[in-house]
């Protein structure tokens, strides 16, 4: 092959594919990938082209394969996915790490946004409600929850240091074949656990940074838009212009999807 680098790359693409779809524990594969390493370094000293290929073109699928299984599932025993789901209310400290979103769901307000958790601590009722879970729900963690706060008041921006309590729990996947995947969607997030919540305590305000910046600017213009049209068609230019598709009707949402022109509207 006159481009090997052409063929690696497709077979480390066609490793993380098979690393997304099949979830076997990756020793035997660590093993494997050192097993074809030192049979490919041992066919190179000895001169043989063709079988050194292979073995190297196995390989790479293989570092495929791990790279996305180190990645993309969480290993760390401090992970907040080993709390979830809790029988009791903790409480998580943490960092919002995206921009908060209202809309409306179930007639009800509520306010959507990512959590990259620091501590989880149990609340006073937490006795009355033994854990399945082989971690103790107290300590630092890492990783990261999808809150949803049904208090009507955005008190609290992205960058912001904050409490939320609630019940973790564990995203809900698709129930039938065609269905949205809500827990495939939040894992491409790194997203692996939620929690429904009342008030959001604010517990440190955000410094100044370059994406909270680029967020006001956003809002800004999201305000104007919402002043210079009327609906509809202000929610469909915030989500062309914006990528803001969270307030669009679901009849209009659904027309686009149908007529094949959703890919206007901002990923």
């Amino acid at each position: 092959m006159k481009k090997p680098i052409v063929g690696l790359t497709l077979f480390f693409m066609v490793g993380i594919i098979l690393g997304r779809y099949l979830s076997f524990s990756p020793f035997p594969f660590y093993l494997l990938a050192v097993i074809l390493f030192g049979v490919s370094f041992f066919l190179f000293l000895k001169g043989k082209t063709l079988p050194v290929n292979l073995f190297l073109f196995s390989l790479t699928l293989l570092i495929g394969y791990l790279y996305f299984s180190l990645t993309y599932f969480p290993h760390s025993p401090t992970h907040i996915v080993n709390f979830a789901p809790s029988e009791a209310e903790v409480e998580i400290v943490g960092r919002v790490v995206s921009r908060p979103s209202e809309k409306i769901f179930s007639k009800r307000k509520r306010v959507s946004f990512i959590l990259e958790a620091e501590t989880v601590e149990p609340t006073p009722s937490h006795e009355k409600y033994p854990s399945h879970n082989k971690q103790t729900l107290s300590g630092k963690v890492e990783g990261k929850v999808w809150v949803n706060s049904y208090f009507p008041y955005l008190t609290f921006s992205y960058g912001d240091r904050v409490k939320v309590r609630g019940r973790l729990r564990i995203p809900r996947p698709a129930r039938e074949k065609g269905d949205f995947d809500w827990q495939k969607y939040l894992t491409y997030q790194r997203v692996w656990v939620e929690l429904h919540t009342g008030k959001v305590e604010v517990l440190e305000s955000s410094r100044f940074s370059l994406v909270g910046w680029a967020q006001q600017n956003e809002d800004h213009l999201a305000d104007r838009i919402e002043k210079t049209l009327p609906d509809p068609h202000a929610q469909v230019a915030k989500s062309i212009l914006l990528g803001d598709k969270e307030r669009l009707p679901p009849p209009i949402l659904e027309d686009f999807r149908r007529t094949g022109t959703a890919h206007v509207l901002v990923v």
